[in-house]
């Protein structure tokens, strides 16, 4: 069981740890990160990556409060969400997801099968075609541009 009761106290170690760190680096300096596995890697890349976790973690984090008190938006009563009714986020929903495959299209990407297409490639497949792949550093899964063919 994660130690719940220590953990504000262990933030802000880890925080006092980070700011001196940023404050006797410069963004260019390079260093490693055990976890990561051997490469090097510059003070620069390590805050985007905390960046992007943080961003990342307090959106899911937003999202379990939306669906524990059923609020979204920052002012009760303004959920700052058109009000439209279900044909206009279908619609909307196609729109959104129609610009993401053109612009993965124009980079090179291939959208992997799924079974609501008629194709049931698993991971494995999409992995091996270099469509679906794990990232080493964090061990998000990523979406990698294939190699030309």
């Amino acid at each position: 069981m994660p130690d719940v009761v220590g953990a504000p106290a262990f933030y802000r170690r880890a925080s006092l740890h980070a700011d001196t760190t940023i404050e006797a680096l410069a963004l260019d300096d390079v260093g490693r990160v055990p976890w990561w596995g051997d490469a090097t890697v510059t003070l620069h890349r390590v805050l985007v990556h905390v960046v992007a976790e943080t961003q990342r973690h307090a959106g899911h984090a937003d999202i379990v409060r939306e669906l524990v008190d059923g609020a979204a938006g920052l002012l009760p009563g303004n959920d700052n969400l058109p009000s439209a009714d279900e044909p206009w986020w279908r619609d909307h929903r196609q729109r959104v997801e129609q610009a993401a495959l053109d612009a993965g299209n124009r980079l090179g990407f291939r959208r992997p099968r799924q079974a609501h297409d008629g194709g049931d490639e698993d991971r494995a497949g999409a992995e091996q075609r270099g469509v679906v792949v794990g990232d080493a550093v964090d061990g998000h899964a990523r979406r990698s541009r294939p190699e030309a063919r």
